[in-house]
């Protein structure tokens, strides 16, 4: 509103309100929309002080940066950023640069003192994450010594902070575990499973993700700028001036995360769009004459529709570009489609297609943190990805029903992703050959004694687990390769396996038909 009048603002906060992203996030109790509010909140507040730097200014910008520093540790952006915004209102204000010098001390000092005052209250004021009345609770379930050479120069002003406790001991562990897990982490794009990322990741998953209305509405606002620009370069300046803090805050969070090697989600990038919904609204509210109130309305139309006929499965938003929702799988996983959501709607779905006498076996690869058994699901666990710590029972894959979670079907984070290699089929067919005995040793105690003797029990429970992730990776191979019979919400695949094609999954030649051949 202050930047194109009460109709650029209603635009903005419609398109916000109704977008498909935005909803499948903002009822999880996650980090990601507090990050959305604080990190956009901060940079304007920080900028709107500098205008007249009041003390009630000055506290509201110290609590929004505080209160982002312990909403998500992506807040260490908005310290360049405030460098930048200083660095512009010095070259774009003359009258600005005498009181530069003591306002700067000002905002240094008040903001780092705030920021730590905040967290700490967080925090209890306690410096130890652990009570001392728990035994060996002063470990983390990974020990500082693992974390900390693996964060670069930052693992000194870590262990400085640590030994004067400056702040919190787990605010720190917190920000160090994030450094090191985003050096490397196995991630999954349109069929291609890597470990460090791919710059492409964000701006494909930004084009995929968003409706075709914002998409559109951003190119004529863009192409709107630059017309104006082009008949009148004097608003150049007066422009970038205004619109500064989101001008910085996108170029900064965009370049960061195109860097990044953490390409898990379409969710980093949710604090983007804030800035980019208000892009739009105010080139809607430049529109002359009867298109300022024929094209928002076409825009947000549209953009409601995607609304509606994606409803209540948010998360599972594609565009039709990307295909639409039943495609999302093959493109993005984990959190930009399937985060666990979707157990009851598999159970739903069970209970009208596979209930009574002619039901089949139900076999489950889950992801996500819920538990099958709480919605009384009859199935047989596959490999999950956390596994909820329960021991993997000897089984038998047998033809039925196979409900696979999409990140699961990729094999993201079971070390067999990508194409089937020669590799893993040496060991998957070396395991095979102790099939016979992985199923005595799990199910027959009086026989065990004998395996023991030919390995000790570790040996024969990893290679149990890891003949049954290989035997798994194998099905998924040659699921791939055909539709689902049916979804549950977009995140869950179901196939119906006969047992010719079970027994291929599990014998057969998984090379191309020219490899296979020789040729």
């Amino acid at each position: 509103r202050r930047l194109g009048g009460a109709a650029a603002g209603l635009v903005a906060t419609i398109l916000y309100a109704s977008e498909p992203n935005i909803l499948a996030h903002a009822a999880l109790a996650t980090s990601d929309m507090a990050a959305v509010f604080f990190l956009l909140g901060s940079a304007s507040v920080f900028w709107w002080q500098l205008d007249r730097p009041t003390p009630a200014r000055i506290a509201a910008s110290v609590a929004l940066f505080g209160l982002a520093c312990v909403a998500k540790y992506s807040a260490v952006l908005l310290v360049p950023l405030f460098v930048g915004l200083l660095v512009w209102r010095w070259g774009q204000e003359p009258a600005w640069r005498p009181r530069a010098p003591r306002l700067v001390a000002t905002l240094v000092l008040t903001h780092a003192a705030g920021a730590v005052a905040i967290i700490w209250l967080f925090y209890g004021f306690k410096f130890s994450g652990f009570s001392p009345a728990l035994p060996g609770a002063e470990r983390y379930l990974v020990r500082w010594e693992e974390i900390l050479p693996y964060i670069g120069w930052q693992q000194h002003v870590v262990q400085w902070c640590r030994d004067w406790k400056l702040l919190p001991d787990p605010f720190l562990y917190g920000y160090a575990w994030v450094l090191q897990a985003a050096r490397a982490r196995a991630s999954f794009l349109a069929g291609e499973v890597g470990l460090y990322g791919w710059t492409s990741f964000f701006p494909l998953a930004f084009l995929w993700k968003s409706t075709e209305a914002l998409l559109a509405g951003l190119a004529a606002a863009l192409v709107g700028v630059l017309h104006r620009w082009s008949r009148d370069r004097r608003r150049i300046a007066a422009d970038l001036f205004l619109t500064a803090p989101l001008i910085l805050f996108c170029a900064i969070y965009a370049a960061v995360s195109l860097a990044s090697h953490l390409n898990i989600g379409h969710r980093h990038i949710l604090p983007l769009y804030p800035a980019l919904f208000a892009a739009v609204g105010c080139w809607a509210a430049s529109l002359p004459g009867v298109w300022r109130r024929l094209v928002p309305g076409l825009l947000l139309a549209a953009h409601g529709l995607a609304v509606v006929t994606i409803a209540p499965h948010f998360l599972a938003y594609f565009n039709r570009l990307a295909g639409g929702p039943a495609n999302g799988y093959r493109l993005l996983v984990d959190s930009s489609l399937d985060w666990g959501q979707d157990l009851p709607g598999l159970r739903d779905w069970l209970e009208r297609n596979n209930s009574g006498p002619e039901a089949q076996p139900v076999f489950l690869s889950y992801f996500g943190s819920g538990e099958p058994a709480y919605y009384r699901l009859p199935v047989q666990r596959l490999p999950f990805i956390n596994g909820f710590k329960l021991p993997q029972p000897w089984y038998e894959l047998r033809p039925g029903l196979y409900c696979i979670s999409a990140t699961m079907l990729q094999q993201v984070y079971t070390g067999v992703g990508g194409p089937w290699s020669d590799a893993f089929e040496k060991e998957y067919q070396e395991l095979r050959q102790l099939e016979p005995g992985f199923r005595d040793y799990l199910t027959r105690p009086e026989v065990r004694p004998v395996l023991l003797q030919l390995a000790p029990a570790e040996k024969w429970e990893a290679g149990w687990r890891r003949y049954d992730k290989l035997r798994f990776a194998r099905l998924c191979q040659v699921l791939r390769r055909r539709e689902p019979e049916a979804m549950a919400g977009y995140s869950i695949l179901i196939y119906r396996v006969s047992a010719a094609e079970l027994g291929f999954a599990l014998g057969g030649d998984l090379r191309p038909p020219a490899a296979a051949s020789g040729q």
